[in-house]
């Protein structure tokens, strides 16, 4: 018996190694808490090119630390990142920017106050930034110059700065101007316009050195009363019965107390002019 032995080439099969990169994960950085209108530098990493968004006030959008300037709106950015290998990341990581409100601070109205007597200053955190620190320049006349409402006592007319600081950093500023007079007075001016231009429309009494104003009352030429009040901050409009009156001069009448008790009147006359 003979056996017959069948040779077959079998031919290797082709392969092939796919290589499969991991995705890049971007990092946009931690969120940043920063003052109103501040700048801010974004901090990213995770590839070798990248790309931030909104770009809107961004300096570049692609690097890795683009500088934003004054940025008043508080923002969420997203980075997407590619790496050394051209693949691009999947999904994006965000930062979040807080921008905290606008720090005002209001150091006061401007005064008339009296030679050598006390006036304590106040400044408002208007709002409500938690100012913690407090400087006020120059530093003569105050009796301390690091406090929210230092007690000012003048021998000149002076103007103030109070700047304002909170714990993050944010900082305002304010002025206040402080007209010195010698001795207790009360001043009426010698005109006014009451033609609703915004400008000297209302005729006022200034109380200087006064505790209380106990009168301030106009007349016109024939003796009638067209205004009265014991409020310095209230002044007359030119009107009586609503009426706005006709240019011409009217008498004053003014009287208060000063902080040693005594009585001062004072008579006078203005011209409204129209």
């Amino acid at each position: 018996t003979h056996s017959l032995l069948h040779w077959e080439f079998v031919p290797p099969k082709n392969t092939l190694n796919v290589v499969v990169h991991p995705a890049p994960v971007p990092n946009a950085g931690n969120d940043i808490k920063i003052c109103y209108g501040d700048d801010v530098q974004l901090q990213g990493s995770g590839g070798v090119s990248y790309q931030w968004a909104p770009s809107q006030g961004m300096q570049s959008a692609e690097t890795a630390t683009p500088l934003i300037r004054n940025l008043t709106e508080s923002t969420t950015y997203s980075l997407s990142v590619v790496d050394n290998n051209g693949c691009p990341s999947v999904s994006p990581d965000e930062v979040r920017v807080t921008v905290t409100p606008e720090a005002v601070v209001f150091a006061g109205d401007d005064v008339t106050v009296q030679m050598n007597q006390p006036h304590q200053l106040n400044a408002v955190d208007v709002n409500g930034s938690g100012f913690t620190e407090y400087l006020w320049s120059p530093a003569s006349g105050l009796s301390n110059s690091t406090i929210q409402s230092p007690v000012a006592r003048l021998v000149a007319t002076q103007r103030y700065t109070v700047t304002a600081r909170t714990p993050q950093g944010c900082t305002a500023s304010d002025e206040i101007y402080m007209n010195v007079y010698s001795k207790s007075e009360l001043y009426v001016p010698t005109a006014f316009s009451p033609n609703d231009d915004g400008l000297n429309d209302r005729l006022y009494v200034i109380p200087v050195g006064l505790t209380t104003l106990t009168r301030f009352s106009i007349f016109n030429r024939q003796g009638q009363q067209m205004f009265t009040t014991t409020n310095s901050q209230l002044g007359w409009d030119g009107r009586w019965k609503g009426k706005l009156q006709n240019a011409g001069v009217f008498v004053w009448v003014a009287e208060g107390i000063d902080d040693q008790g005594n009585k001062i009147i004072r008579k006078g006359t203005v011209t409204l002019v129209l």
